[in-house]
């Protein structure tokens, strides 16, 4: 099976929202002028079945570097979705609280630094791996589209559309972050154990 990896150096930079789109820092994941690698659902489950990372004491080195740089990378791509969803939550959250309190699209507007500063229901350090910043290098593809939940033009439409959509919209996103937050957890129990064959190998090579 062809396994998918990081393509060199992709040269991606941020997406400059629209002059009147305020929510434009969570439309669109990013752009890229290289070319970026894709992970399917497939793949992904792939590196969570048992076979992947069974033997790892009989696998050469070189082997498991590759198996590591492969789980970074997506593992990096969940992050980086998961992060994009939580925020997308939050602002949908917001938004229906304004609507309940009767406040202004200025107002919400105002808090988003506030909004997306909260931690609202992300994991702490010390309950999961620390999330690396950046763009990855790897996108997420789902035979359903769902990762397209977060770059969609539900924020830059949100004044215009009725609660019952805002909040299906919001449910749809929270579905898809607790998919996301899990395949991630399960990741990290592989490469941990990678990278504990890798750190096992490296202490026998220097006491040797």
């Amino acid at each position: 099976m062809r396994r998918c990896a990081p393509t060199a150096e992709p040269r991606c930079q941020p997406t400059p929202p629209p002059l009147n789109d305020p929510f434009g820092t969570l439309r669109r994941p990013h752009r890229c002028t290289g070319r970026t690698a894709t992970a399917t659902t497939d793949r992904i489950q792939t590196l969570l079945e048992p076979s992947y990372a069974s033997g790892l004491d009989a696998r050469p080195t070189d082997q498991l570097r590759t198996m590591k740089s492969e789980c970074d990378a997506i593992e990096s791509s969940l992050s980086y979705y998961r992060r994009l969803a939580q925020g997308r939550i939050e602002i949908l959250d917001a938004e229906l609280e304004r609507r309940a309190q009767g406040g202004s699209v200025e107002e919400l507007i105002a808090k988003l630094p506030e909004i997306l500063a909260g931690e609202g229901g992300r994991s702490s350090a010390a309950q999961t791996r620390i999330a690396e910043l950046g763009v990855p290098s790897i996108e997420i593809e789902r035979p359903d589209n769902r990762q397209h939940l977060v770059s969609d033009s539900t924020l830059t439409e949100l004044p215009s559309l009725d609660d019952a959509r805002v909040v299906a919209v919001r449910d749809q996103l929270r579905e898809f972050e607790h998919e996301l937050s899990e395949t991630r957890q399960r990741l990290h129990g592989v490469l941990d154990g990678i990278e504990r064959e890798i750190a096992t190998r490296q202490a026998a090579e220097t006491s040797g």
